[in-house]
């Protein structure tokens, strides 16, 4: 997709295109910045928004962190 399609709209193929190709996906984080758009539409798949402690201050660790590439780590 072209950088001008909305964040959005890129969120919501990727979730139509996740399930399409591992059936078996059933948990997303998504961060903060996407909208309702995408948690409502879902693609029957459980979306979770993944939110900064307001009051935190300084460095802190996000409560999820990007994994994708744990599975094929060795």
């Amino acid at each position: 997709m072209p950088a001008s399609v909305h964040g959005n709209t890129v969120g919501i193929a990727l979730l139509d295109q996740a399930v399409a190709d591992n059936p078996s996906v059933t948990k997303s984080w998504v961060d903060v910045g996407f909208k309702n758009a995408v948690i409502d539409h879902g693609a029957a798949i459980d979306v979770e928004v993944v939110r900064w402690d307001p009051d935190t201050r300084g460095f802190a660790l996000a409560p999820k962190r990007w994994i994708v590439e744990r599975p094929r780590a060795r």
